[in-house]
């Protein structure tokens, strides 16, 4: 016998990294997934899963449910200034990137 291709599969994101904890209590997932189409399209450098999941990670700790270190993270990027524009919606960086993470795992 020969030996087995396994099919590759993406290993699992948690769920965490692309929903903004207070964004996604006050938008549907269609305006989550229009935000995030449209930072993807204005940050051509975070327009792969990989790179938005990595940018996302940075400074976690590991096996962590990162919701509440990114919502903290996110509030530090409003204090820093670390804010985007998109349709009218003033975000921080972090808010943005899981929105675009977001609209790549749910098109």
């Amino acid at each position: 016998m020969g030996a087995s291709i396994a099919p590759a599969c993406k290993p699992h994101t948690n769920p965490a990294l692309s929903r903004p904890l207070f964004l996604s209590t006050i938008c549907d997932p269609a305006t989550l997934r229009h935000i995030g189409n449209n930072y993807r399209k204005t940050t051509p450098a975070e327009t792969k899963e990989d790179r938005l999941v990595s940018l996302l990670t940075t400074d976690l700790p590991q096996g962590s449910d990162p919701t509440n270190q990114l919502d903290a993270k996110a509030r530090q990027d409003y204090a820093a200034g670390k804010t985007v524009t998109i349709d009218g919606w003033v975000l921080s960086i972090t808010e943005a990137r899981q929105c675009a993470l977001y609209s790549l795992q749910k098109p």
